[in-house]
């Protein structure tokens, strides 16, 4: 009788163990939902649920400690993926969802990632550990820090403007992107740059039908 009562015992244990597990798990799963909510579609919440098991946001994660940050790499991740599966209305419908939660500049740090920069610029100071680079600071600080290349910009202008961000700011480093249509542009200012630019060295990415230029100060920057 008393062994027939320590194994009820025991598996009354076991049983409460598991469901505290279970209630744990499903907290934790209701947490996650609670910060997804503003997306309002399962399957947008499913896949960037998706994209946390995948190698960037690991790679990523470890140089972010804000909330809000944190969500709009995993946003961007998710616009690459809806992008790479050619999901037109969830690439719109995500993106609106964003603007309507974070604003314009929350949509420009998700697209920032989308585009594979951030991904890049952390593989490219990799091997410069002499150089402070706060990725939050970054992401927060867009404009500080890059500039997107349009089809329409004027090559002089734009030259202008990269130069005066250089000198009013002496960042770590600096990013130029130009893709699809600004792609000729974006070449004419990396040649323009090699010519010109002193004090910071040049790092050239480019994908299928993107540019991607990475500016890295030198110990010593003459202008």
């Amino acid at each position: 009788m008393s062994s027939e009562l320590s194994d009820a015992a025991e598996g009354a244990t076991k049983a409460a163990l598991n469901w505290s597990l279970e209630k744990i798990k499903g907290f934790a799963q209701k947490f996650r939902d609670k910060q997804l909510l503003f997306i309002e579609d399962k399957e947008t919440i499913d896949l960037v649920r998706d994209q946390l098991g995948g190698g960037e946001w690991s790679l990523v994660q470890h140089y972010l400690k804000d909330k809000d940050l944190k969500i709009l790499v995993q946003m961007g991740l998710t616009l690459k993926k809806l992008d790479s599966i050619k999901n037109q209305e969830g690439l719109h419908n995500l993106r609106n969802k964003i603007i309507k939660r974070y604003g314009t500049e929350g949509l420009h740090i998700a697209e920032f990632v989308q585009n594979g920069i951030l991904n890049e610029l952390i593989g490219s100071i990799a091997d410069k550990a002499n150089s402070p680079v706060a990725i939050e600071e970054l992401l927060k600080n867009l404009e500080k820090y890059v500039v997107f290349v349009l089809f329409e910009d004027n090559i002089g202008r734009v030259i202008k403007k990269i130069e005066t961000k250089l000198d009013a700011n002496e960042p770590e480093f600096f990013i130029i992107f130009s893709s699809k249509s600004a792609l000729k542009k974006g070449r004419e200012i990396l040649k323009e740059l090699k010519k010109n630019l002193s004090g910071y060295e040049i790092k050239i990415r480019e994908d299928i039908g993107k540019l991607m230029l990475f500016l890295f100060k030198k110990e010593e920057r003459r202008i």
